[in-house]
């Protein structure tokens, strides 16, 4: 069977089962951010977002993750005070941003985000199908 020969030549239950675990790295301050920034998971995002993935001529664009600017952060910028009530944020918008939008409070979104995009039609929850059930369709 091609796809059982395929699905084992490429090693592709190890492989899904390495995207499933959760990064073994640690930092002294940000041990959560920087097991969600380094997660095999964003590789999957990118490339479901990607052009020859999606059909869509739009190239998707996310310099707030380039990795030379989260290794900044997450190094050299100390949590209090420029990681309370975005801070670091406020501060770079000084001058850039009108002052009421700029010092604005957080205010959260009540209700369910997920469910408030997906009646909207905004946002479709498509899950990722495990290697093992797209070969058996070869």
């Amino acid at each position: 069977m091609a796809g059982t020969r395929l699905f084992e030549q490429h090693n592709l239950r190890e492989r899904w089962r390495e995207l499933q675990e959760w990064p073994k790295t640690g930092h002294p301050l940000h041990p959560i951010g920087l097991a969600g920034l380094s997660s095999k998971f964003w590789s999957g995002v990118f490339e479901s977002e990607d052009t020859a993935w999606t059909g869509v001529p739009v190239e998707l664009r996310a310099p707030l993750l380039d990795q030379r600017l989260l290794r900044f952060l997450l190094l050299r910028v100390p949590p209090v005070p420029w990681c309370m009530d975005k801070e670091l944020l406020r501060e770079a918008m000084r001058g850039l941003l009108p002052e009421a939008v700029r010092a604005r409070p957080k205010t959260p979104f009540l209700g369910d985000s997920i469910k408030h995009f997906i009646e909207s039609k905004k946002w479709s929850p498509l899950p990722f199908r495990s290697p093992l059930q797209s070969f058996r369709n070869l």
